[in-house]
């Protein structure tokens, strides 16, 4: 959630000017993740094959999919999270930069146009989870 972002590069800038000194350039940039679609659960269980590949969908009717991929079965939402609405207020938090992870995604000229609007147009994210990051489960 976001306090816990911003304990954690308020305790990364405390450590580095502990080490470098009061308005030392940082080192390591420090960034997250800020848009995609994440495993949510891992195990190297094996999932019935019924179930891969399939959605399922949670109580509070969110969508998942469970796929595997060497030796490991992942869990995924159905649709990326998205903290591009955030950019800002973790700018202030500390976040140098942010990574937008399209990885296990099928990515068309629609998506990239997409993704594009949401950068350029951050309020507009309808649609899309920022998990915990409002303090609130999925």
């Amino acid at each position: 959630d976001r306090n816990s972002i911003q304990h954690l590069f308020t305790g990364i800038r405390k450590n580095e000017q502990a080490e470098t000194g009061a308005g030392s350039k940082r080192k390591i940039l420090a960034g997250m993740i800020v848009y995609g679609r994440l495993p949510l659960f891992t195990s190297r269980l094996d999932v019935s094959l019924k179930k891969r590949g399939q959605q399922i969908i949670s109580p509070k009717k969110e969508s998942f999919t469970i796929e595997k991929d060497n030796n490991l079965c992942q869990t995924f939402p159905v649709k990326p999270f998205s903290l591009l609405p955030y950019l800002h207020e973790l700018d202030r938090s500390g976040v140098q930069f942010g990574i937008i992870d399209l990885t296990g995604q099928r990515v068309g000229r629609k998506d990239m146009a997409d993704i594009g609007e949401r950068l350029k147009n951050p309020k507009k994210q309808a649609g899309l989870s920022t998990f915990n990051y409002l303090g609130e489960l999925i």
